[in-house]
């Protein structure tokens, strides 16, 4: 009997937001109220759809950049991040903006995660299932773009937060939005213009450049999502926690995690041709991608094991 791969591999696209939304449900260490929580999923996943479409008609509007390059620029800040960006800050004032007037701090970021990871999956489900090597992008997005997109979710939930409780509040506006969607085409630029050029047998200069500053948006979207996480203030991470520990169960599965993503940052570092195709070429853009993507791996891990201790 011949085994339906395609709806193995939706079922599949789904599993990364779903790690990574648990992962932030540890960390933050509060009680979220779960309709909330659903909520932002859900909104964040529907709108991903009003999001393709705004690609679909800029796209049809504006004109076809001349070079390749200026192409993959706007493609990636203009016509890809900015309604991305937009449709997910939506999903997230209609959620959450009247609420979280009654909220802990720490909800601003959670939504802001979640609203993300729904538009994630949404978003991965779509890759996966068109592509042929749906395993090496379920590989390749739940290490770069999902936790890219809950990332700046974060960002853009610490930023709402400031809007709230700053003094100086409708001056952090403007950051609410502008710098996920910076974030976000400094991400995608990269990424476009090296699709672009192999396309279009064009020669890029320095190609391992634009792959160093892929891999660098990602790990600074990480450490600035971190960063908001750990300078809440300080009873968010004293009082009115969660208390109730870790089962043994829960701990197990995280350091499962932890090292299996450390084995395969192994064999990726080891072995990058496992990851990507075309990567046996030492010092190409295949090999260097690969890397990048073991290296992410290789955090992930890390986080997970941080999650493992923080979870108590």
């Amino acid at each position: 009997m011949e085994i339906p791969i395609r709806p193995i591999a939706g079922l599949i696209a789904f599993l990364p937001p779903v790690i990574f939304l648990v992962y932030f449900l540890g960390i933050l260490k509060q009680d979220f109220r779960n309709s909330l929580i659903w909520q932002a999923l859900g909104l964040g996943a529907g709108f991903g759809l009003i999001a393709g479409l705004s690609t679909q008609i800029l796209q049809s509007i504006f004109p076809v950049a001349d070079t390749f390059l200026e192409k993959s620029f706007y493609t990636a800040f203009f016509w890809v991040a900015l309604p991305e960006e937009v449709v997910k800050l939506s999903a997230l004032l209609i959620v959450g903006y009247t609420a979280l007037k009654y909220e802990r701090p720490a909800t601003y970021l959670m939504l802001g995660a979640a609203v993300s990871l729904g538009f994630a999956a949404l978003e991965n489900l779509f890759y996966v299932v068109e592509s042929e090597d749906w395993g090496g992008v379920v590989f390749t997005r739940a290490v770069s773009a999902v936790p890219g997109h809950a990332f700046t979710g974060i960002l853009m939930g610490w930023f709402l937060l400031k809007v709230r409780t700053s003094n100086y509040g409708e001056y952090w506006w403007y950051a609410v939005l502008s710098i996920p969607v910076i974030l976000h085409g400094a991400y995608d630029f990269p990424l476009m213009a090296v699709s672009e050029g192999v396309s279009n047998n064009i020669p890029l200069p320095a190609p391992q450049m634009f792959i160093f500053g892929f891999i660098g948006v990602v790990l600074l979207e990480g450490i600035l999502a971190h960063i908001c996480i750990s300078v809440l203030p300080r009873e968010e991470n004293r009082e009115e926690v969660n208390n109730t520990h870790s089962t043994s169960l829960t701990t197990l599965c995280w350091i499962a995690l932890a090292l299996g993503c450390v084995c395969v940052s192994f064999l990726s570092f080891t072995q990058p041709t496992l990851i990507v195709k075309g990567a046996e070429v030492t010092g190409s853009v295949e090999y260097w991608f690969a890397n990048g993507l073991a290296l992410f791996t290789l955090l992930h891990g890390l986080l997970f094991l941080k999650a493992t201790k923080d979870s108590y």
